[in-house]
């Protein structure tokens, strides 16, 4: 396990992994010990693999398996940003016991963030009977939406409760649908993820099969799991690469950063962004200055083999009319096509030109976000 200490002295780059939470209220209090460590594994095993990356964890904090999650995420290190399904004194109701309203309250102190979700148009704006339960749909709908990664402490039990564990299970499995999400085009895949599935039994139901057990579940569309899983794997390594050449390259591209930033807005007009923005315009700054990086070091490999290849070429021509008299011009034309290879080898392992097309989708997409 990584301590703890150790991750608080690490730098960690700007993109952060985001991770959902969704699970059971009444868990049984012989289970909590269990959980917490089947949670901390997937946590700590996060932060291993992906180690330039911070993790940030979305919960509504109901009762149960939200707040289990959400002090266990915060024990190793993670940003807590909390939405609520509806105002705060109108949610606190569903926590009669208070115990369980001074835990939620201690849990809100210690969050980066504290809001009620954005509530769809349309959507019935009432916290009673069926309104309320499409509200706690909805504020898992945008767990969704806004997270990569799910952990789900859920029994495996299918149900077609509204707003229940199950149906937050099936928009990360599915894609989130309307009216919780906005219409898409049927040429647009759902965006989806995997699911960390710890089997929960719960008050109202224990029995259940593989107890505390752990299970990966993954949108359909893969061959295999094993598949599902390494293409999300790739997906992660690839935030957790930008984050590690943006600390790397941090002193380097400092004055690049700055004029990134003040070719999207000059620093007199952004002392007034909210903080969301200001976010938004610093990340915009770092995939910015890092394309243009990563571009400068593709036309130099470029520019570099044409003139080893031009040079080669040259020295094939020569050879060609002094073979007996220098013969050693041959030895001189492979060099040439060697260094060549060399070169379009490092700057392929480096993936220079990759990482230049990465970060400038990355900051283009920054810069429409923003506007």
């Amino acid at each position: 396990m990584v301590p703890i200490q150790q991750l608080a002295a690490r730098r960690a780059g700007p993109l952060h992994l985001v991770i959902g939470t969704t699970g059971h209220r009444d868990l049984r209090e012989e289970d909590r010990p269990s959980l917490e460590a089947r949670v901390r594994d997937i946590v700590v095993g996060l932060q291993t693999r992906y180690s330039n990356t911070p993790l940030t964890l979305l919960s509504p904090l109901a009762e149960g398996a939200d707040r289990l999650v959400a002090q266990v995420a915060l024990e190793r290190g993670a940003r807590l940003i909390v939405p609520l399904p509806m105002a705060r004194a109108e949610y606190e109701e569903d926590f009669a016991a208070p115990a369980s309203r001074a835990e939620f309250a201690a849990l809100v102190e210690r969050a980066d963030e504290c809001f009620v979700a954005p509530l769809p148009t349309g959507l019935d704006a009432g916290t009673t009977g069926e309104a309320r339960d499409r509200r706690y749909a909805n504020v898992g709908a945008y767990v969704v939406l806004h997270a990569q990664v799910l952990i789900a402490l859920w029994d495996g039990r299918i149900t077609n409760l509204v707003g229940g564990t199950a149906e937050i299970i099936r928009f990360q499995l599915e894609g989130v649908p309307e009216p919780y999400a906005p219409p898409r085009s049927p040429l647009d895949a759902p965006e989806t993820g995997p699911v960390y599935n710890i089997v929960t039994p719960r008050l109202s139901s224990p029995d259940v099969d593989g107890p505390l057990s752990l299970r990966a579940l993954f949108p359909r569309g893969y061959v295999d799991d094993a598949g599902a899983e390494a293409a999300f794997d790739r997906i992660y390594a690839r935030i957790d690469t930008f984050n590690r050449d943006a600390l790397a390259l941090e002193s380097r591209l400092t004055r690049a950063r700055e004029t990134s930033r003040d070719y999207l807005l000059p620093e007199t007009e952004a002392a007034a962004l909210p903080p969301a923005l200001a976010s938004a315009r610093a990340c915009y700054a770092v995939a910015d200055a890092l394309a243009l990086h990563f571009q400068r070091l593709t036309l130099r490999t470029l520019h570099t083999l044409l003139g080893l290849v031009f040079l080669a070429a040259l020295l094939f021509a020569v050879y060609d009319q002094v073979q007996d008299e220098v013969p050693e011009v041959w030895l001189l034309h492979g060099l040439a096509l060697l260094i060549a290879y060399m070169v379009y080898r490092w700057a392929r392992r480096r993936e220079y030109e990759v990482k230049y097309l990465d970060y400038r989708a990355l900051a283009e997409g920054l810069r429409v976000q923003f506007f």
